[in-house]
């Protein structure tokens, strides 16, 4: 039994070949090399003092303050640069430790 047989057939082995093909080029879309993690690993403690979530909640109410959720992943190059040209603003870290829990 030939797979091409039918139109609907050929639709569906195209559409499998499309889907694979965008999961492979998604997937090396987001690669991300050795260089940028180790950046972001050393950047991240000069930034902010992070807090879990529990302890930062805890502040939150003690002092009045708002939360700061800050998700993020090491594959994210706009999570880097968050990091690298946001956060580690003195002005934004001053802003952040009045008002808000980190």
């Amino acid at each position: 039994m030939n797979i091409f047989s039918t139109k609907r057939n050929k639709i569906m082995v195209l559409v499998t070949l499309l889907i694979i093909i965008f999961f492979f080029g998604l997937k090396s879309y987001f690669k991300i090399d050795e260089q940028d993690a180790e950046a972001v690993e050393k950047i991240k403690p000069l930034a902010l003092n992070w807090l879990s979530y529990n302890e930062g909640l805890t502040l939150a109410e003690k002092g009045n303050k708002h939360v700061l959720i800050y998700f993020y992943t090491d594959g994210c190059s706009w999570c880097k640069k968050m990091v690298d040209q946001t956060y580690s603003n003195e002005e934004v870290k001053k802003i952040l430790s009045d008002k808000f829990v980190t």
